[in-house]
């Protein structure tokens, strides 16, 4: 359930008179990639503001349980821990009683807007200067008719609805946040599970591509290996024709101990007598090799 601009009217008076003057320990960023949460320290008590932009869950509220942090944070909620880590909420207010809210933050001789726009499709979050220009978003520009990028003044949406003729939605007395959280917390957390499994798959995708890799290199380095008795074969016959070989031939064409012909390709520039021994000596090499390529290749084939 996304929260109308009615709703919205009431949590920001809601958070109007409890978190004024907190101060930021700390922003989150949930799992599931379309939400930030704010840790805000008033008097002997630490309050988590959730604010998502996941679409049919879009909305602000206070949540009694912090957040599943994913693995590496949004560079946006990098941008604002630089940004207003430490500073106060000053104010919290409703933007022209539409589905946009700004929450303002003073600290260190800046101030900086928070502005979210929680308008279900094209929800997004926004870091704005003191001077409105926008410093960076959660998401890239989603408006086909704003330009809301880095460097350009912030402008808002056209023809909000009037939040007086929308229902507010909450049972009489319940507590708008509970409310709200108690009909979105668990889709949150699925959502953020899923993020997490796709991290995950897609972790593992690349670690199997990259054993996949190791296997073909292996495999093609056992062929390789595999040919030693062939070129221990083709030395003895060299070894045997020794008389008829001369320096400078690339290839020696004769029949086997079967009598079956066979071609030997040799190094022009080596004598007859190092081309056998340099495949005599490969041959050993290639022999050792392929124990050891097995094994290997046996390893990377279990992972």
């Amino acid at each position: 359930m996304s929260l109308n601009a009615a709703e919205l009217g009431v949590v920001v008076a809601h958070l109007a008179d409890r978190l004024a003057g907190a101060r930021l320990q700390g922003v989150i960023s949930p799992a599931d990639g379309g939400s930030i949460c704010l840790a805000l320290r008033t008097t002997g008590h630490t309050h988590h503001l959730m604010i998502r932009t996941v679409p049919g869950i879009c909305g602000i509220g206070r949540t009694d349980k912090k957040p599943v942090s994913a693995g590496v944070p949004v560079p946006f909620v990098m941008l604002l821990r630089g940004r207003i880590d430490g500073a106060r909420l000053s104010a919290i207010t409703q933007w022209n009683r539409d589905r946009v809210v700004a929450l303002r933050f003073d600290g260190a001789g800046q101030s900086t807007i928070l502005l979210c726009e929680l308008t279900d499709r094209l929800a997004n979050l926004f870091a704005l200067d003191g001077d409105g220009c926008i410093l960076g978003s959660l998401h890239p520009n989603r408006s086909a008719r704003r330009e809301l990028v880095s460097g350009k003044p912030w402008l808002p949406p056209a023809d909000p609805p009037f939040a007086d003729d929308l229902p507010v939605r909450f049972p009489d007395g319940e507590d708008v946040h509970m409310a709200y959280e108690r009909q979105n917390g668990d889709r949150s957390r699925t959502l953020a599970q899923q993020a997490k499994q796709k991290e995950v798959e897609a972790s593992m995708a690349a670690v199997v591509k990259k054993k996949q890799t190791l296997q073909q290199r292996l495999q093609a380095d056992l062929e390789r290996a595999l040919q030693a008795d062939q070129l221990r074969h083709q030395a003895h016959v060299l070894q045997a024709h020794l008389r008829e070989v001369t320096r400078g031939q690339r290839t020696f064409d004769t029949v086997d101990f079967n009598g079956e012909p066979i071609c030997i390709p040799l190094l022009p520039e080596r004598t007859p007598v190092a081309n056998m021994q340099q495949m005599f000596d490969k041959a050993g090499r290639l022999a050792r090799a392929q124990a050891f390529i097995r094994t290997r290749l046996t390893t990377v084939e279990e992972e």
